[in-house]
């Protein structure tokens, strides 16, 4: 029965899972101060959106990821099986590993230019037909099992698209995709990882 959950003006962080595994559509009021949140923190919960759309803000089942945001930790959104689209907003220099791992029907996935790193496995299961990689996107996440991945298991994934302006196909960045899909390499791409 969880409506809205305000945290207060002057909070520098979501703590590591601290929202995580609410099933409820609620809002969430995230002020300006907050600069980190946490591992795991909206975890396997309800929420149906991310956005860095601060229009948003106020709608239940949204989180507005915040300007002043400037850490997000590991799996901070994994296992959202109600979220069906994401907007990371370009002041989001890293997309943290597994973040949106898990979200079996996240289908829109935007990301913008101003990216700098996606993290390995960041979009592991999920029902993406299609996205664009960022010319900005310079950095592949990796831990223990590997780097990149970043699309592991997206059984539904038909185009990627690697924008304009982009050097590299970075090391492992599409590995373990199982689906017959078409890539989009501009002329501007001058190197292929391992």
């Amino acid at each position: 029965n969880l409506k809205r959950i305000k945290i207060a003006e002057g909070s520098q962080a979501i703590l590591e899972g601290a929202f995580a595994r609410i099933h409820s559509s609620y809002v969430i009021d995230i002020p300006d101060s907050v600069k980190s949140v946490g591992k795991f923190a909206f975890g396997e919960n309800d929420i149906e959106k991310v956005t860095g759309d601060e229009t948003e803000k106020g709608k239940p089942g949204v989180i507005v990821l915040g300007k002043n945001i400037e850490k997000y930790g590991d799996s901070v959104f994994s296992g959202c099986i109600k979220l069906t689209s994401i907007s990371i907003p370009g002041h989001v220099k890293e997309v943290p590993n597994y973040m949106f791992a898990g979200c079996s029907n996240l289908k829109n996935i935007e990301l913008e230019e101003g990216i700098k790193k996606l993290g390995v496995i960041c979009f592991y299961g999920t029902k993406v037909e299609e996205v664009t990689i960022p010319a900005s996107v310079t950095e592949v996440g990796g831990d223990l099992g590997g780097v990149g991945k970043w699309f592991e298991n997206c059984t539904n994934l038909k185009r990627i698209k690697i924008a304009e302006g982009s050097q590299a196909i970075l090391e492992g960045a599409f590995a373990r995709i199982h689906s017959s899909y078409v890539i989009d390499i501009p002329d501007s791409v001058k190197s292929v990882g391992t």
